[in-house]
């Protein structure tokens, strides 16, 4: 395997976002079997996927670009005058062409902010997402394509098994800390939410779709059952006071005796713990004592995970 072949196979795919087998081995001397054998490994770490049959070829998702800090700042210098020297050896466009791609990129990586961008209305901060700058990019992705109502092609994990479909995409929803895109599925044949984070890969058709109608309720379900609430009694370090007032609001954060304390009735799930584990040491639960103990017992295994 020759790494040359595999990055010039995902230039090219960037370039085009979708290359036939066919063209591939005529480029570079393979047999179609070889080719498939790149797109494999390239498939590892990329988001390339093969669909068969007819109009088929072998896809990059439409959100994908080169990751952040691809390379360093000195290596894109190298990388661009290497180009450079190329061309005035060789004059071939794409000499041009690849180090246009690698400035703009360089570029991009110099202007990303933590308060990195907006969708319509809803301005986003990047400080609180993972991978900030290629959330946004999903983001106005998916909004462009509900607006425009562009059928789509997409990859996914569906209730934990991959599923290649076509999906309407009708809203983008944030709910339970994860962003999702709400769509009507042509395989189930109805709709249902897709976490962004569980997709794979995305490619826009040439099909449009019409709007079909649908309620706040079908997309974010209430429940039929009341939930379950348990009273809790929080107290709270001066560390994490801003952070805990945002998580309960600051009208349930009181003083008490020269100590901040809560008292609140939370929904009594499996991720109660987990979030107040994630304030460490600023939040102590002073009851009920079940919940101590479970907080324990998960401490207990992550602790576990490292000796």
């Amino acid at each position: 395997m020759k790494f040359s072949i595999l990055l010039s196979i995902l230039f090219d795919l960037l370039s085009k976002r979708k290359l036939t087998a066919t063209y591939l081995a005529e480029k570079h001397d393979l047999s179609p079997r070889t080719v498939y054998r790149y797109v494999e490994i390239l498939s590892s770490c990329v988001p390339v996927y093969v669909k068969r049959g007819r109009n088929g070829g072998i896809y990059i998702s439409d959100c994908y670009k080169l990751p952040l800090n691809f390379m360093t700042e000195t290596e894109y210098g190298a990388a661009i005058e290497a180009l450079s020297i190329a061309y005035s050896v060789r004059p071939e466009d794409y000499f041009l062409e690849a180090k246009r791609k690698l400035s703009t990129q360089r570029k991009s990586e110099l202007n990303v902010e933590t308060l990195f961008g907006e969708i319509g209305n809803v301005i986003i901060d990047g400080e609180n997402f993972y991978n900030a700058p290629r959330l946004l990019e999903k983001l106005r992705f998916w909004e462009e394509c509900i607006k425009k109502r562009t059928l789509v092609e997409i990859n996914a994990f569906v209730d934990g098994a991959k599923m290649q479909t076509n999906v309407e995409p009708h809203a983008i929803v944030f709910t339970k800390g994860a962003w999702n895109v709400y769509a009507f599925c042509h395989t189930l044949r109805t709709f249902r939410l897709f976490p962004i984070g569980q997709i794979l890969a995305v490619a826009k058709t040439q099909s449009t779709f019409r709007a079909r109608p649908f309620q706040r309720n079908n997309v974010i379900p209430t429940p039929i059952e009341a939930p379950a609430l348990l009273p809790v009694r929080l107290e709270i370090s001066p560390i994490v006071l801003t952070a805990v007032q945002n998580w309960l609001g600051a009208e349930n954060v009181r003083k008490q005796k020269g100590k901040w304390v809560v008292e609140i009735s939370l929904l009594d799930d499996e991720n109660l713990p987990r979030k107040i584990l994630g304030f460490g040491k600023g939040v102590k639960v002073l009851s009920p004592a079940s919940l101590q103990q479970r907080i324990c017992a998960l401490a207990e295994e992550i602790q576990a995970l490292y000796n």
